[in-house]
């Protein structure tokens, strides 16, 4: 599923387990009990069999202290503009030309900004894309119901 999802919860574990004083024995059901979920959960997220819903991400920023946007772009897999950190142009990705045109003329204005926080909002914005287009799938599924 999303390796690079897998090695990032395995840092965030023994970043929490050292900050909370635990033992590196039990880590793993420690860290589900304060999450909320069982361990065998959080086994899969470190095996790259799985990656948490959006509740998990919610209970992962909470307990790591690492943003919301962050999260959701490392386990739905929509950074793929965070794998490569340099200036990014149109050609990189689909989402760029989604972004651009989400955003119409304030692009070019997102493009005079620095690196660093260009890539923040490019961020932001695809995983506003990506939620906005799963919610659309969640109408689409819901049965039909005639109105009065």
């Amino acid at each position: 599923m999303n390796g690079q999802f897998a090695q990032w919860i395995r840092n965030q574990l023994e970043t929490w387990r050292i900050r909370e004083g635990h033992s590196d024995r039990g880590k793993v059901d420690r860290f589900a009990k304060a999450l909320g979920v069982a361990p065998s959960t959080v086994s899969q997220w470190l095996r790259a069999a799985a990656t948490p819903d959006e509740y998990r991400c919610m209970a992962l920023a909470k307990i790591t202290g690492v943003p919301l946007d962050k999260i959701r772009i490392m386990a739905r897999r929509i950074d793929r503009l965070a794998e490569t950190p340099n200036v990014y142009t149109v050609e990189d990705s689909d989402v760029i030309a989604q972004i651009k045109s989400a955003l119409g003329p304030d692009y070019d204005l997102l493009v005079a900004l620095p690196a660093e926080e260009r890539q923040q909002i490019i961020l932001s914005v695809a995983a506003i894309l990506h939620h906005q287009l799963a919610l659309r799938q969640r109408i689409r599924e819901l049965p039909y119901l005639p109105t009065a």
